[in-house]
Order: structure tokens, then C-alpha cells, then sequence
């Protein structure tokens, strides 16, 4: 599940930037299923390497997410920009 509802939402955390992945991440998406949208998300194949126990690096920064993915989202983001 890339993106439940804020409401089911395992954690306050995001993933954001880039990723460097190990060459088995492309095996796992081979098998990886779709998930929303009928589309198949590395989100899901990096959780299953996790849980297989592949090491993963992660850094965590304080901030506002800012979704430019809607018209509504990008219009707050552009509000919130213009405040800085």
C-alpha cells in the first residue's frame, strides 16, 4: 500500500530524494504484485528486501511535506513557499 489514508497511516514518515538500491531490487519487482492504482511501487519491493533483511540507510530531517501532487496540494505548497 504506497499511500493509505492519513488516518492508517503506519508512521508520520515520508520517503523523499533518491534511492540506491541493490541489484535484487529488480528481481523483487519483477514479482512484486500491483498494488493502488494497478501499479507496481518500489515502495512495496524495498519493504519485502527489509523484511529479508537487505540493510537500508535512511536519513531523517525535520520539515514540512509539502504534495504538489493535486492542484489544491500544489497551491498550499506554493503558499507555504511564499511565506519563507
Amino acid at each position: 500500500m504506497e499511500k493509505p489514508s492519513i488516518r492508517l497511516a503506519p508512521s508520520n514518515n515520508a520517503v523523499i530524494g533518491r534511492y540506491i538500491l541493490p541489484k535484487k531490487i529488480f528481481l523483487r519487482l519483477t514479482k512484486q504484485k500491483k498494488g493502488k492504482g494497478g501499479e507496481i511501487h518500489i515502495t512495496d519491493a524495498i519493504k519485502k528486501l527489509i523484511n529479508e533483511g537487505e540493510l537500508f540507510i535512511a536519513h531523517r530531517f525535520k520539515g514540512k511535506y509539502l504534495d504538489c501532487g493535486t492542484m489544491s496540494g500544489y497551491i498550499k505548497a506554493s503558499l507555504e513557499i511564499s511565506k519563507i
